[in-house]
């Protein structure tokens, strides 16, 4: 039952985060959202577990620029399996840090948490354009908020390569480690893509396998994004 609840969060926290992240990613670019502008992402993501059953969540997320270097968001995942149900509101703050320059990489940081809830999550952006690719790490903290319990740490790595002016092709690895556990920490990967359909709108589509028994077997995840 622990091990199956596990997964499941895993599943909401790694592929159906309502807050940041550029669909179909989990990686986080440094970029916000530009000043006095909204984007709104909706998402579907179904996972198959090595010994757990599935989940199956859509997540609604809405972005607004209140600076240049500032953003805000408020999202919500809607469990469907393997418990139908609204999950928590989350909130989260993004703040530019540096501006991608020649040598110097763009970098952000980013608060978040469920609203009204102790626990909350940090992390650290860098986002680096090599060649014609575009290479995104993240480094970040997942606190419980509950005095002498410990958090994870979680890290993710992302590349993105444009192909033309509408398709961007995108590859990942994402996971979490803990140093207070005896048992296996979760690994996965992704591949995708993103296609631009209207001037300001575009779809998502990606697809996920874990790399142990304690990460979902297989998933897939598709969204569209819209900005205005």
């Amino acid at each position: 039952m622990f091990r199956k609840t596990l997964v499941n969060i895993l599943g909401i926290l790694l592929f159906a985060s309502p807050c940041f992240a550029a669909r179909p990613l989990s990686t986080d670019d440094a970029g916000t959202v530009d000043r006095e502008t909204f984007e709104t992402e909706v998402g579907h993501d179904f996972a198959k577990y090595q010994d757990a059953g599935e989940s199956q969540l859509i997540g609604v997320s809405l972005k607004h620029g209140l600076t240049e270097k500032f953003d805000f968001c408020v999202g919500v995942p809607y469990e469907i399996e393997p418990e139908e149900g609204l999950g928590g509101t989350e909130v989260g703050v993004k703040f530019a840090l540096l501006k991608e320059k020649e040598n110097v990489p763009g970098a952000s940081l980013t608060f978040s948490s469920g609203f009204g809830a102790s626990e909350y999550a940090l992390n650290g952006i860098l986002t680096r354009g090599i060649w014609q690719l575009v290479v995104h790490l993240n480094l970040g903290y997942e606190a419980t908020g509950e005095v002498g319990e410990k958090g994870v740490t979680t890290y993710s790595g992302a590349i993105e390569l444009p192909l033309g002016e509408k398709l961007v092709l995108v590859g990942e690895i994402v996971g979490e480690a803990d140093a207070y556990s005896d048992t296996k920490d979760p690994l996965e990967g992704l591949l995708g893509g993103n296609l631009g359909v209207l001037e300001a709108l575009s779809f998502d589509l990606g697809v996920g396998i874990g790399f142990n028994d304690v990460s979902s077997e297989w998933r897939t995840t598709a969204g569209l994004t819209y900005g205005f």
